[in-house]
């Protein structure tokens, strides 16, 4: 019985610094970009193209940054569940890049996604603990589905004239 406590702690020890060192260690829960190219429309009409792709897909996008206005980011869509590490968030990155060398751009779309790891209240959005997707093997999977999504309905959007 005495022995129980030196065998737990190294256990829990390496839980914790899993996550602590996660960002560091590269298990981080953002999708490939998944790239439209090549785009021949003016930036303007590819910019509302995507937020209306976005929109449809279900995110909300933020406002411009004026340091990057031809980016666009959506605030977290959240789904929480009753079953631990089953909730989860995501939010979308899209980018509009010119293409060297050619006319034209490349509109890049990735997602971000974290599970919910509050494993007494799981269904409690005020006391989520967001991990990356990558800790858990059912959500790894998903990670990039609505990224995939945008970038088809983008495809049909913008190549439709090419």
């Amino acid at each position: 019985m005495r022995y129980l406590p030196g065998l737990v702690l190294p256990l829990l020890g390496g839980c914790f610094v899993l996550r602590t060192a996660s960002p560091m260690l590269g298990t981080d829960s953002v999708s490939a970009w998944y790239e439209v190219t090549p785009v021949l429309k003016t930036v303007p009409e590819i910019l509302k193209s995507s937020r209306e792709a976005i929109r449809k897909a279900g995110f909300a996008a933020l406002p411009p940054k004026e340091d990057d206005p031809n980016r666009i980011e959506t605030d977290w869509v959240i789904e929480l569940s009753a079953h631990w590490r089953q909730g989860s968030r995501s939010r979308i990155e899209l980018e509009v890049a010119p293409i060297e060398g050619a006319r034209g751009y490349t509109v890049r779309v990735r997602e971000k996604r974290e599970v919910n790891d509050n494993a007494t209240s799981p269904d409690d959005a005020t006391k989520a603990d967001w991990i990356p997707a990558t800790f858990d093997e059912k959500q790894k999977t998903r990670t990039g589905e609505n990224a995939l999504r945008i970038q088809q309905l983008l495809k049909f959007r913008l190549l439709e004239n090419f």
